[in-house]
């Protein structure tokens, strides 16, 4: 064999197995992104779970501010976003629930992506790596609520979405379950 038949076997055996890479690489950055429907479906299991950390007494009420939310997380791509509000007996302290909730997510896997003690509490969920945030808000007349926030990955699909013409949906007792 030739100098230059071994150099041209060569260049043809990195060629296929750069193609090859590439081609690999290219489907699975395609099979990486959930459908917009996953995306949201993933993130309400995980606020779901948050909600359901509220003892059934304290809960009295769920309202999602965000039906059907999407933004943009790259060109054709979008990212579902979700805030709840849960409204809980006054006598629910709230600070204390934060503190305990953070311990449990802790033990579960869930990274911590902040701690304000009494205020905030915010995780990566395991797996699949979605931002969960809980924090403590008030009226002007000092009635307390949780808000749950919740951003999934990047969906395939990028969806218009009108918020503004979708009313929040209300969830009365007794709190879902994290099924």
């Amino acid at each position: 064999m030739s100098w230059s038949s071994i150099m041209i076997n060569r260049v043809i055996s990195i060629a296929t197995i750069v193609c090859t890479g590439l081609v690999l690489s290219g489907c699975g950055t395609i099979n990486h992104f959930p459908t917009f429907d996953e995306a949201r479906a993933e993130t309400h299991v995980e606020m779901r779970k948050i909600v359901a950390r509220i003892p059934a007494e304290a809960f009295r009420e769920l309202v999602d501010m965000l039906p059907n939310s999407s933004f943009a997380c790259g060109k054709n791509t979008t990212q579902y976003t979700g805030c709840w509000e849960v409204y809980v007996a006054d006598t629910f302290d709230i600070s204390a629930w934060f503190a305990t909730l953070r311990s449990q997510l802790l033990s579960e896997g869930y990274r911590d992506e902040g701690y304000h003690p009494g205020e905030k509490v915010s995780f990566l969920s395991p797996g699949n790596n979605l931002f969960i945030a809980a924090s403590k808000d008030h009226d002007d007349s000092g009635k307390a609520w949780i808000e749950i926030d919740g951003f999934s990955r990047c969906a395939q699909k990028r969806i218009p979405t009108t918020p503004a013409k979708v009313p929040p949906i209300t969830l009365s007792p007794p709190p879902f379950t994290t099924g």
